[in-house]
């Protein structure tokens, strides 16, 4: 997604672990921001497991500073979503949820 100054995007990418044997290990998820003039990293938000699926961003303010995500941890799965109660605004470093129901499968904000 690209912040609405158009100053920055922001990403989640999926991260490989492969073991010695170059075997798959793990899957894990960072959420990330690039300059959209340079495309070099700004910052990593966060790097969590992977939970029936990847994150999402569903807004992002002007900047780029506060985010709205969902499917950052375990919940409910919705068909082959996994948006349950685990959506929240995303300031720095914190996170705070916000009221998301099992049977939500799309907001707009």
């Amino acid at each position: 997604m690209i912040t609405p100054d158009s100053q920055a995007l922001v990403v989640v990418i999926e991260v490989v672990w492969l073991d010695a044997r170059g075997h798959l290990a793990d899957v894990t998820q960072q959420l990330l921001i690039y300059s959209a003039a340079t495309g070099q990293l700004l910052r990593s938000l966060n790097h969590l497991p992977v939970h029936r699926g990847y994150q999402h961003i569903l807004w992002a303010s002007r900047s780029g500073q506060d985010l709205i995500v969902s499917n950052t941890q375990p919940g409910p799965t919705v068909g082959t979503f996994n948006l349950g109660p685990t959506a929240g605004l995303l300031s720095g470093a914190c996170f705070t949820p916000i009221p998301w129901s099992n049977g939500t499968l799309a907001a707009a904000w």
